[in-house]
């Protein structure tokens, strides 16, 4: 009865400290991050002009919806704190008839391919994809979205809908 007591007191403790922690803001972390940028117009899709077969362009503009501890803009996020962050993004287009687009993640101008799929879009069909991965950023690295066509002819591609998603993990 008396350990019965005892943790129940304890438990009682734990749950009002967690809650008055909860309720001044200090039970989240001072180091919060997190990103969101988006375009989303299905009447006015963005054209993303591709020249050349199997080189990759960027995503954008894209609208900054939401941040903390990031610098958001049209073409990319700039993380201001170190750490793993969650990435996910998602995206539906049309492109070419019979063409292989490869989307993927770029930190500073450089490929992360475990941050990446590859779609087919035939007579001009509506695709979509998603990306979820989980990379570690420095400060003031930049990342942003590309896409290209792998197969030749290169074909335009038209985004109806994107978003990335930046979570500090």
């Amino acid at each position: 009865m008396k350990k019965t007591l005892m943790l129940l007191i304890l438990l009682t403790l734990l749950l009002m400290g967690c809650s008055n922690k909860i309720i001044d803001n200090t039970f989240i972390h001072q180091d919060l991050a997190f990103g969101q940028r988006s375009y989303h117009n299905y009447t006015t899709p963005l054209n993303i002009n591709i020249g050349f077969s199997n080189v990759y362009y960027k995503i954008g503009p894209m609208m900054t919806v939401n941040s903390k501890n990031m610098v958001l803009n049209s073409t990319g996020t700039y993380i201001l704190s170190e750490g793993y962050y969650l990435i996910t993004s998602s995206l539906s287009f049309s492109g070419g008839n019979s063409g292989l687009y490869e989307f993927e993640v770029f930190v500073n101008d450089e490929e992360k391919e475990e941050c990446s799929f590859f779609r087919t879009t035939t007579s001009n069909a509506l695709g979509a994809g998603g990306i979820t991965c989980i990379l570690y950023l420095t400060n003031n690295d930049m990342l942003d979205m590309r896409v290209k066509d792998v197969t030749p002819p290169a074909q335009d591609i038209k985004i109806y809908h994107a978003t990335i998603n930046i979570l500090k993990v």
